[in-house]
Order: structure tokens, then sequence, then C-alpha cells
């Protein structure tokens, strides 16, 4: 039982040992990672750059897996990041957006692979260009640009995605404002054809009424039933306004109802002076 400890102490330490081992396989995809997104960066056209990010994702994947599965959890995470940043680079249709979601991809890797690094107690230098002698063309290459330079780039990449978003937005905006205006212009076109057929109901029903009125009144005039006679004057006629108000089924509802009311009160005058003949 003395010896517990030390035995419990030397199996911690060879399985920390197999898992660093373990997570050292992921240093080639990671490699590859950064080569791929870098020359997605670099390149100089949207096709370019998309097909080196899928290449890139190809390798992420590849890091994520085996990080997680040996324990180093924040590469395995800077790669999952790196592998959204990727896709969406895919999903763009312009050079800016692409390339602006590839750098976010590459900064990603670097992150991943420095992770990495510190994971296994490795230096990541020793993997850089490993693959050079071979002429290999997914090698990372060398970064010895300028910092400052880099960081000018970064930027004016970024407020030309930012630009381009805002023209995207402005020219949506504008196709929304004269959807708009067609479908003001549409519902001014229906209610002026609108109006027009019930100016013509207006006209009709107005002068039919007033040759019912009339009639009423002759009728009145000649049984001498001056009550009938009053009652066949009804104040029937409505403005323009009214009609711009409502709708045509209102005004043709309307003229009924004062046809109902003109011959309902005519005719109880009638009824009311037979009784009295």
């Amino acid at each position: 039982m003395k010896n517990f400890p030390i035995l419990a102490i030397s199996l911690l330490f060879a399985v920390n040992t197999y898992s660093q081992s373990e997570c050292k396989d992921a240093f080639s995809a990671a490699n590859y990672s950064v080569a791929h997104t870098n020359n997605a960066y670099e390149a100089n056209n949207t096709d370019h750059v998309q097909e080196w990010t899928e290449k890139a994702i190809e390798t992420l994947n590849e890091v994520e897996q085996i990080t997680a599965n040996c324990g180093c959890s924040d590469a395995s995470n800077y790669a999952y990041e790196g592998i959204v940043a990727a896709e969406k680079s895919l999903e763009e249709a312009t050079w800016e957006r692409s390339r602006f979601y590839a750098k976010r991809a590459r900064e990603k890797a670097k992150l991943m692979i420095n992770s990495l690094s510190d994971c296994t107690n490795t230096d990541v230098s020793k993997y850089k260009n490993r693959n050079n002698d071979n002429n290999d063309e997914y090698a990372v290459a060398d970064n010895s640009y300028n910092d400052d330079y880099d960081n000018i780039s970064a930027e004016r990449d970024e407020l030309l995605a930012e630009q381009e978003e805002l023209m995207k937005r402005q020219k949506e905006l504008k196709l929304r404002l004269e959807k708009k205006k067609q479908e003001e212009l549409a519902l001014k076109q229906k209610k002026h054809l609108e109006l027009q057929k019930q100016l013509s109901v207006k006209s009709n029903a107005e002068a039919a009424l007033a040759q019912i009125e009339a009639a009423y009144a002759k009728l009145a005039k000649t049984l001498g039933c001056q009550s009938a006679y009053s009652a066949a004057k009804q104040n029937y006629t409505i403005t323009q306004q009214q009609l711009k108000n409502e709708k045509l089924n209102d005004t043709k509802f309307r003229y009924t109802e004062k046809l109902s009311e003109l011959s309902e009160k005519a005719m109880l005058h009638f009824s009311n002076c037979a009784e009295g003949f």
C-alpha cells in the first residue's frame, strides 16, 4: 500500500504523456489549416478564397476532433470557431466579404496552433515549413510581413466589408421603398376607379329616387293626401366627400335604405289617407 501513491502518480504521468503524444498528431493538420486559411486570405478572387477555405475546413475539423479527444480544449474551441468563420466565408458572394471571414478563420487557426503548442509543451516552430523540402504547395508560408501593415490591411478589409453591408442594406431599403410606392399608387388607382363607379351609382340612384318622389307627390296631390305628399319629400342626396369615405357596396346599401325609407313613409301616409276617405 505504501507504493500506491507512487503508482498512481506514475499512471497519471503515463496518461498525460500519452495524451500529449496523441495531441501532437494534430500538428500536421493544424499546420495545413494555417496554410490554407493564409492562402485563402491572400487570394485575389472569390473562387480562390473559397477553394482554400474548403480545404481549411477539412483540416480544422481534423484538429477539432483530435484535440477534443486528447484534452486540448482551447485548441479544439479555436478550431471550431475557425470552422464557423470559414463556413461563413463560403456563404458570401463577394470577394471582400468572403475574404473578411477567411481572415477571421486564419486568426482562429493561428490561435489554435499556439494553444496546441502550449497544451503539448511543443515548440510550434519545428512544425512550420516542415514540408518545404518536398515543395508541398500546402506548406505554411513564412509570415515575415510587417505587423503594422497587416493591421492596417485588416482594418481596411473590415471597413470595406462594412461599406458593402451598408450598400446592401441601402439597396434593400430602396427596393422596399419602391415597393411601397407601387402599392400606394395601385391603391390610389383602385380607389379612383371605385369612386368613378360610386359617382355613377349616385347619379343614377338619385335620378331614380327623384322620379319615384315625383310619382308619389303627383299621386298624393291627385288623391288629396297632403301628408303623403309631405312624406314623399325626402333628402336622399349625398356629397362626393361622403363617397370618398366609404366603399362601393356601402354606397349601394345607402341608396337602397333611402328607397326603403321613402317608400315606407309614403305608403304609411297613403294608408292613413285611405282610412279617412
